[in-house]
């Protein structure tokens, strides 16, 4: 009878993706109750995405399907009353009490363990807290779902959706056999009469949680009136997208100022089992926080993509074949309502590529590397272009964008180095280097740069006269500060011969204070930069564009790796790095 679903794409967000989850979920249950392989596919075709059955479903499956429950009812409040004979639903008061509880234990112990002395034991009360949620009052993964479907706004819709399946348990595989001719070929006349069915609706009022296309103001390709009235849309398609929401769907707070608004994000995959979806997104959903707009984009697709490598070691093949991204919708919070700003994709990177078991360990190592840099950088001022240059470099895999990232990082670096901020990371000169090494092409092999003994031994100076000072206490600096040669740096690249010019003076400077310096101690206490070196790097200049050696060398030049992984320690400036 069916093997194959199709949903057509046409909102050009998310609503579709959560349609084709719902629908994978209900020929999962299917499947289950009739003792079926699982293996159920989710494949996106372009412009419709393919739900693939691994065996045909028959009317004689769909009939020995008894009724369960599409998606679980959500007690929304005390005096919320539970269906007769479910005993398995969602408790929203309950679990937003545990949630709550759990929070403000794990602020008490920031306040108790204050200090980096006390990091440790603060870990271990934590873990101990996390421990006992996870025992004795697990909150379900789906709570951040459940918690916007429980909104006054929201519940309305879900609760008809729910009775729709829950009056009409003597009906429910007609019920399915009508959802599963909504998406095939099946040229079937038979048509359900609702007049039998109890308290059916057949047409709900579009939640812009599922359809952020659709709202107040929203309903209209071109305006020509004022209508304040929500979509209608079919039970059939509304249904499975709240299945497709608590099984795939991601809600988070995100902070502006004082107050937050909401980011909502649904994974969408270009190829993946159903049950390998379902063990990915519980992971993820473990170890997501809530942040600042740009911040928490970059964060979870990092997150997700290193999730994903982690539960498929045996992964081979570039994972943008089954990650293709994220979809994104921003929300301001307006009070009681929520509105809709603006709609998107993050893409997943395509150099990210796995073909053997180091591959895979590496890839993990740097995307934790990055998720800390990240991490650490505060989304305001200046650093919002800094977040958005490497934001477009993760979706769009431009490797300029990352350039343009180093360029804004090694002066931000400095300024926050000026005023004390050692929680902010240099970056690793070893994991920029494997980043790197993944994002060279035929045409432009970028390692021929910074293995350059020229390269190297300057991209060593301006660490030495910058970066690696200051973190060297004041009263055992042999040298001063170069305050804003990554300034320089940038932009002095865009013209070669400029450029030639700033590295040549620069080349001179520290060699003479190296110089005096041996005078003084008669030690050793950096070494010189060579005729040699000065060749090698201008034989780059008249090979590649300034700009991406200025480029490189600021990544290099104020990268900086610590023996210890603990950065607040501070070192000083004999201790070698590369």
């Amino acid at each position: 009878m069916i093997k194959e679903l199709l949903v057509k794409k046409q909102s050009g967000t998310y609503a579709e993706a959560l349609e084709s989850l719902g629908l994978a979920d209900l020929i999962f249950q299917i499947l289950m109750q009739n003792n079926k392989d699982l293996r159920v596919i989710i494949k996106n075709c372009g412009n419709e995405y393919k739900i693939i059955s691994p065996v045909i479903i028959t009317q004689e499956m769909i009939e020995n399907t008894g009724y369960f429950q599409l998606f679980k009812f959500i007690k929304q409040n005390n005096e919320t009353v539970i269906p007769e004979a479910i005993y398995d639903y969602y408790n929203y008061p309950q679990q937003k009490q545990w949630k709550n509880e759990k929070r403000k234990s794990i602020e008490q112990i920031y306040k108790e363990y204050k200090g980096k002395e006390n990091e440790s034991a603060r870990r271990k009360k934590v873990k101990e807290i996390e421990n006992f949620y996870e025992e004795n009052n697990k909150i379900d993964f789906e709570f951040d779902v459940v918690t916007q479907l429980s909104a006054p706004n929201q519940y309305s819709s879900f609760s008809k959706l729910y009775f729709n399946f829950y009056n009409n348990k003597d009906k429910f595989s007609i019920l399915i056999k009508e959802i599963l001719k909504n998406y095939s070929n099946i040229n079937d006349n038979e048509k359900i009469n609702f007049n039998n069915l109890t308290g059916f609706i057949k047409e709900i009022t579009c939640l812009q949680l599922f359809n952020p296309h659709q709202g107040k103001g929203l309903n209209k390709d071109k305006a020509n009136g004022l209508n304040a009235t929500n979509f209608k849309n079919s039970w059939i398609a509304e249904s499975l997208k709240v299945t497709g929401a608590l099984k795939g769907m991601i809600c988070q707070p995100v902070k502006v100022g004082n107050s937050y608004d909401l980011k909502l994000f649904v994974p969408d995959y270009n190829e993946i089992y159903y049950d390998k979806q379902q063990e990915l997104i519980k992971k993820f959903k473990k170890y997501i926080k809530g942040n600042t707009p740009i911040k928490i984009d970059i964060l979870n697709i990092m997150l997700f993509i290193k999730t994903f490598i982690e539960l498929t070691p045996e992964y081979k093949g570039c994972v943008k074949n089954t990650i293709n991204g994220f979809y994104s919708v921003y929300q301001k919070d307006l009070g009681q309502n929520k509105a809709v700003v603006n709609i998107a994709q993050i893409q997943t990177p395509d150099f990210i590529i796995i073909n053997t078991e180091e591959d895979s360990l590496q890839w993990r190592e740097i995307l934790d590397y990055l998720i800390t840099l990240i991490s650490r950088i505060k989304e305001q001022g200046d650093a919002i272009q800094g977040l958005l240059a490497f934001r477009n470099f993760i979706s769009s895999s431009n490797i300029d964008s990352f350039f343009k990232f180093c360029r804004w990082y090694s002066i931000y670096l400095m300024q926050a180095l000026a005023v004390e901020k050692y929680y902010i990371l240099p970056i690793s000169p070893i994991f920029l280097t494997k980043i790197i090494k993944h994002m060279e092409t035929e045409n432009i092999k970028l390692s021929e740069i910074t293995e350059n003994e020229g390269f190297k031994s300057i991209a060593k100076a301006i660490r030495k006269s910058t970066v690696l000072l200051q973190y060297t206490p004041a009263e055992n600096r042999s040298f001063e500060i170069r305050y804003g040669l990554a300034q320089e740096i940038q932009n002095k690249s865009r013209s070669k011969t400029d450029f030639a010019t700033f590295i040549g003076d620069f080349i001179g400077s520290y060699n003479a204070e190296t110089a005096r310096a041996k005078e003084k101690t008669g030690e050793n206490l950096r070494a010189i930069i060579k005729d040699e070196e000065i060749k090698k790097f201008v034989e780059l200049l008249d090979k590649y564009p300034s700009r991406l050696v200025g480029s490189l060398l600021s990544a290099y030049g104020f990268a900086l790796e610590k023996k210890s992984s603990n950065y607040d320690e501070q070192i000083t400036e004999s201790e070698e790095e590369l």
